[in-house]
């Protein structure tokens, strides 16, 4: 049994040395859907099911996250993500696509219409993380510089999380949620054997 309300055609691209998960919903214009940092194509699920009625829906697991692979760098850059978008953009057979990305996935899709103009038709960013645009830009700099440091020296990624969470004022009881399904991402351990493949 699928986990899916729609058909849901699952893929993967190679692209500057990683391979990409991706999954298709839908048919109509192209939109593609860029999550945040946790970078899993779930993240939309439910979003890419209600908009496959008049989209065709891509999702993916961004690179280094649930089952896409990271092999190198460790340390990316935004402009590699906006390349691998256009990557699953034409591996899902378009030229361009609506784009929607949230939080950090705003940051990538702000960067490929800067950068991949002839890949967005729109861009709509969801809450980016510009802290240069802030009343409190110094202070949001330093925390988020923090919180880089945190997860690439001494904490690892997941004392860099709940610096994150903490600083941002998450509600604590919201912490429970999230650690299970990190750990999830983490384990890359999500299977639909039911699912078509895209070739």
């Amino acid at each position: 049994m699928s986990i899916y309300k729609t058909n849901v055609q699952i893929g993967h691209i190679t692209n500057e040395g990683d391979t990409l998960y991706f999954e298709v919903r839908g048919q109509g214009d192209p939109l593609l859907l860029i999550s945040p940092g946790g970078g899993d194509a779930d993240h939309f699920m439910q979003l890419a099911d209600i908009l496959s009625d008049e989209f065709k829906v891509m999702t993916y697991d961004r690179r280094s996250n649930a089952r896409s692979t990271m092999n190198h760098p460790q340390n990316f850059e935004i402009s590699q993500q906006s390349r691998d978008a256009v990557a699953v953009i034409k591996a899902a057979g378009e030229t361009s696509a609506y784009v929607l990305g949230n939080s950090s996935g705003a940051n990538i899709a702000l960067d490929m219409a800067k950068t991949q103009p002839h890949a967005c038709r729109v861009v709509i960013p969801h809450e980016p993380p510009i802290p240069g645009i802030l009343p409190k830009s110094k202070k949001w700099k330093r925390f988020f510089a923090s919180v880089y440091k945190t997860g690439y020296g001494i904490g690892g990624p997941y004392i860099a999380a709940l610096r994150f969470v903490i600083g941002i004022n998450v509600p604590v009881r919201q912490l429970a949620k999230a650690q299970k399904q990190a750990e999830a991402y983490a384990k890359n351990q999500r299977i639909q054997p039911d699912q078509p493949r895209l070739k």
